[in-house]
C-alpha cells in the first residue's frame, strides 16, 4: 500500500449494514483497521431496513472479539431506513450531528452494499438530500454494476449526477488481493517473465476459480444471475486483463487501467462449441452431504441457471494472437483454489525413452496458499530417467508473513487514500459488459449439464481442452499452509 496522506474521511455511511456481505467482510475489515491504528476516528453509520436498537445490531452482526472491538463500537451509528418510505431531512440531520460530534472534517463516503435493484432507490433518495448537494463525496459500489450494459449504462448516468468519476469506486475485491496486485510486478519488473509473456513462448493461459461453497443465502439473486454475470464478467476478465495487457508506461492508476481496458476491448467472440455450462446436484462436500442446486432456498425448481462455466477464447493483440485463454469456475467443486496458469509451449526435445517433457508453467496462485511456482524439468539423481518436472516456489506468506491484510482491508484503506489503483473504470466495465452480454445471450441457447456437488465439474469441461490437445492444470505445491 501506499503511504498514508490524505485526512480522515468526515464519515463513512454504509448501505446494507445488515447484509451478508457487510456482516462477513465489510465490518470485519474495518475492525482491523482501527486494530491496527489506521483511521481510528472517522464514525461509521450503519444503514439498514431493520427497526432495531444499536444493540440488537452488534447481536446480529456479531463481529470478532478483539482487544479493540469495544473503542470501534464506540465509532458505529445505527439508522432504519426504508427507501420506500425515506425522510431527508432526518438523514441530513444525523450526519451533521454526526460530523459535529466526532469533530470529524473531510469527504463522506458512502458505501453501497446493498441488492443491484436497489441502487437506483439508494441514488435517487441521496438526490433528495438537500447538504448532499455536492459532488465531492465519494461513492463504492459493490459487483456487480449493472445485470447487462443497457442496465450499468443507466447505473452510471443516475451516479454521475451526484458524483465526479474521481470519486466512484467500483469494487472488485479480487483487485484487492496480494497476488493478484503482485501480477503486474510479476510480467514487468522481471526480466525473467517479461521476455516470454508473449505468443512466441506461451502455448496458453487457463485462469480458474473454483469454490466448494454453493448458493448460501444469495439463492434469488444467483439464480437470476448465474455464473457468467456472476463470477466472469468481473473476476475472471479482470485477471485476464492483467494477465494480457501491454507493459504500461508506469504504475500511475490511469496508465495501468488504459492498457487494462485495451484488452477487454480485444477479447474474442465465444463460439457455441467453446461453452461448458454444467449445474451442481447433490453429493459430498468436504465430507459433508449437501443438497442441489435446485433444493437450494430461492432457487426454481426447474432453473436452468449455470452454477459451472468454461470457455475457450482468445485475445486479439499481437502479444498474444493465436494464444487461447481457458476460464473456468464452478460452484460446490472439490477444491476451493484461484489460480492462474501461464503454460509454455513443448520443448522440442524427445529423450530415446521417447519422453515428452513437462511443459514449463508459471502458476500463480491467488488463494488459499498464495504465491507463484513455476514447473520445470530436472533430471533425477541415479536413475536412468531423463528428466521429471519439478516446481520452484515462491510462498508469499513465508516470505513477507502470514498476516497479510485480507482484501477488503487493503481496498477500504485505498478508498480512504482516494487512490483508484484497484477499481475498476467505467470504461472497463463497459468493455466487460460488452463481451458478457454476447456470452449470455449464446448461453440461453444451451442447457447446462449437471454434475455431482463435490467434484470437478462436467466431463465437457475436460473435453474443451482434450480435443486442442490440453488438460486442465492444477500445480500442487510443496509449502501448504
Amino acid at each position: 500500500m501506499q503511504q498514508r496522506k490524505k485526512g480522515e474521511p468526515s464519515v463513512l455511511v454504509l448501505f446494507g449494514a445488515t447484509g451478508d456481505l457487510a456482516r462477513k467482510k465489510l465490518l470485519p475489515a474495518l475492525l482491523q483497521l482501527h486494530t491496527k491504528g489506521i483511521y481510528t476516528k472517522m464514525p461509521i453509520i450503519c444503514i439498514g431496513k431493520r427497526d432495531i436498537t444499536l444493540t440488537q445490531f452488534f447481536t446480529l452482526v456479531n463481529l470478532p472479539k478483539t482487544k479493540t472491538l469495544t473503542s470501534f463500537k464506540k465509532r458505529i451509528l445505527y439508522h432504519s431506513l426504508d427507501l420506500a418510505l425515506p425522510n431527508p431531512d432526518a438523514f441530513c440531520k444525523l450526519l451533521k450531528q454526526t460530523a459535529n460530534k466526532h469533530k470529524s472534517k473531510g469527504k463522506r463516503i458512502f458505501y453501497f452494499s446493498l441488492s443491484p435493484n436497489l441502487y437506483q432507490k439508494a441514488l435517487a433518495f441521496l438526490e433528495t438530500i438537500p447538504c448532499l448537494q455536492d459532488k465531492e463525496q465519494q461513492c463504492v459500489f459493490e459487483k456487480p454494476f449493472g445485470t447487462n450494459l443497457t442496465s450499468a449504462k443507466q447505473l452510471n448516468k443516475a451516479i454521475k449526477k451526484l458524483f465526479h468519476e474521481k470519486n466512484i469506486y467500483r469494487v472488485d475485491h479480487y483487485l484487492g488481493k496480494e497476488l493478484v496486485q503482485n501480477i503486474l510486478v510479476l510480467r514487468f519488473v522481471n526480466p525473467l517473465f517479461a521476455n516470454i509473456w508473449d505468443r512466441r513462448f506461451i502455448d496458453h493461459v487457463q485462469i480458474t476459480l473454483s469454490e466448494t461453497i454453493g448458493v448460501q443465502e444469495r439463492g434469488e439473486y444467483y439464480d437470476a444471475t448465474g455464473a457468467a454475470k456472476d463470477m466472469v464478467q468481473n473476476h475472471m476478465l479482470q485477471l485476464l486483463a492483467l494477465t494480457a495487457m501491454e507493459p504500461p508506461k508506469s504504475f500511475d492508476v490511469d496508465a495501468v487501467r488504459d492498457k487494462k481496458v485495451q484488452v477487454l476491448r480485444q477479447i474474442g467472440n465465444v463460439k457455441t462449441e467453446d461453452v461448458v455450462l454444467g449445474q451442481y446436484t447433490k453429493g459430498v462436500v468436504d465430507k459433508k452431504k449437501v443438497k442441489g442446486y435446485r433444493q437450494e432456498t430461492n432457487v426454481a425448481k426447474t432453473s436452468s441457471t449455470e452454477t459451472f462455466i468454461a470457455l475457450k477464447t482468445m485475445v486479439k493483440t499481437q502479444r498474444f494472437r493465436g494464444v487461447p485463454f481457458y476460464l473456468k469456475t464452478g460452484k460446490r467443486l472439490n477444491e476451493a483454489y484461484a489460480e492462474i496458469n501461464v503454460v509454455l509451449k513443448k520443448s522440442k526435445l524427445r529423450a530415446k525413452q521417447n519422453l515428452t517433457p513437462q511443459q514449463n508453467i508459471v502458476s500463480i496462485r491467488i488463494s488459499p496458499d498464495q504465491g507463484i511456482a513455476v514447473l520445470f524439468n530436472a533430471k533425477p539423481p541415479e536413475t536412468t530417467q531423463i528428466y521429471q518436472p519439478v516446481t520452484m516456489e515462491f510462498c508469499y506468506p513465508c516470505e513477507f508473513g502470514a498476516k497479510t491484510p485480507e482484501a477488503y482491508e487493503t481496498l477500504f484503506e485505498e478508498i480512504f487514500l482516494e487512490n483508484q489503483a484497484h477499481f475498476t473504470r467505467w470504461d472497463g466495465v463497459k468493455a466487460s459488459w460488452r463481451f458478457t452480454d454476447k456470452l449470455t445471450t449464446l448461453i440461453k441457447m444451451k442447457r447446462p449439464a449437471t454434475y455431482k456437488a463435490g467434484t470437478s465439474g462436467p466431463r465437457q469441461s475436460d473435453k474443451l481442452l482434450q480435443r486442442d490437445g490440453r488438460v486442465w492444470y492444477t500445480v500442487k505445491r510443496k509449502v501448504v499452509l
